[in-house]
């Protein structure tokens, strides 16, 4: 997993990614429909992200890229990639402990992030200093938002994807620019609540926040509805599904033939919670992150060609990273690939 350092102005932040994919990028022509599109979210972005659309225009100016066709690729197509993607693509997971049951006496949130192995090479940790914003470490694939992170007030966000959404998408803020703008703007989760419930957004995903005072929520959105569930010391995960019943009519219904491992990995890591008899440490989340039998660490598998011809079978879809954040420390574990497989890794953060 790489590592990026960004600091400044929001334009100023884009002018560094620029400078880093400079003459690598080449980028499509854009047909009308995603040029409309990311025109809506622009006009969306401009209300309430404006340092995003920024950040976008720095990064088109220092990589002498055509701005229109960039947030077209940056706009529409990461959208889609994930709304069009099968539930079977779809398998992350994020929970909170409570700081009244980890051995910290912190609360703490874990994560893991599962998706195509074709992608896994993109992921990288931006630690971001935006001017007059909050410090952050983001977990990204993009050249501008992310999947998830925390910031230096010990606000952190995780995400899932609505896997059975069962409505349309529209223009206005996507998921990777919500997370990011939460973590650059604000101290706990009143406050991020209030904004997820506010923007227009574009698709269907579950957001889980949690901050150093214990509070917690669990926000699933769609471009027609947003029902918040709000904890105060208490567990709370969110996996490919809605668990409101407020939100089921914007849900295709889930059968033993398309769950895959979303209600399993609610099950599983739920019991695993409460048979906990004393305070939960790092190494216990270490391990429920590995597990295998109610597919927390998922591996699908298929069959690919060589060069050369030859049939070889290798993962598609499986974590490609995890991570745990102890919330007020300046400290993450992380595992680069799945942990099963891969160590976790302590990385400093806002020293």
């Amino acid at each position: 997993m790489k590592n990026v350092k960004l600091a400044g102005s929001y334009y100023e932040l884009g002018t560094h990614l620029g400078k880093m994919i400079q003459g690598k990028l080449h980028l499509p022509e854009a047909d009308a429909k995603k040029l409309e599109w990311a025109a809506g979210c622009e006009d969306a972005m401009e209300e309430f992200t404006p340092g995003l659309l920024e950040e976008l225009q720095g990064i088109s100016d220092a990589a002498n890229l055509d701005k229109a066709r960039l947030n077209a690729i940056i706009l529409y197509d990461q959208s889609y990639i994930k709304s069009f993607s099968t539930a079977s693509d779809q398998h992350c997971t994020v929970f909170t402990v409570p700081g009244k049951h980890s051995e910290s006496g912190k609360p703490v949130m874990a994560r893991n992030y599962d998706w195509s192995t074709e992608v896994k090479e993109y992921f990288t940790m931006h630690y971001i200093s935006p001017q007059n914003k909050m410090r952050n470490v983001l977990f990204t694939d993009h050249y501008v938002g992310g999947f998830g992170g925390v910031n230096e007030t010990g606000l952190a966000c995780g995400c899932a994807t609505a896997a059975y959404y069962n409505g349309d998408l529209k223009p206005g803020i996507m998921l990777s620019m919500a997370i990011r703008w939460i973590l650059d703007s604000f101290k706990n989760v009143e406050k991020a609540v209030k904004f997820l419930e506010k923007v227009p957004l574009c698709e269907g995903n579950i957001y889980l926040l949690a901050d150093r005072s214990g509070m917690s929520a669990r926000v699933e959105a769609t471009p027609y509805k947003v029902f918040t569930t709000f904890a105060q010391d208490e567990f709370l995960i969110a996996t490919n599904h809605f668990q409101s019943e407020e939100m089921k009519d914007l849900e295709n219904q889930i059968t033993d033939a398309n769950a895959h491992t979303t209600l399993t990995r609610l099950e599983g890591i739920s019991n695993w919670y409460k048979s906990q008899k004393k305070p939960i440490s790092i190494d216990s989340i270490k391990s429920i992150l590995r597990d295998h039998k109610y597919g927390v660490c998922d591996h699908i598998k298929g069959v690919i060609y060589t060069e050369n011809g030859d049939r070889k079978e290798e993962d598609l879809v499986s974590t490609l990273y995890s991570w745990i954040a102890i919330l007020g420390n300046d400290e993450l574990e992380v595992c680069a690939g799945s942990p099963c497989k891969n160590d976790f890794r302590s990385k400093a953060i806002f020293t």
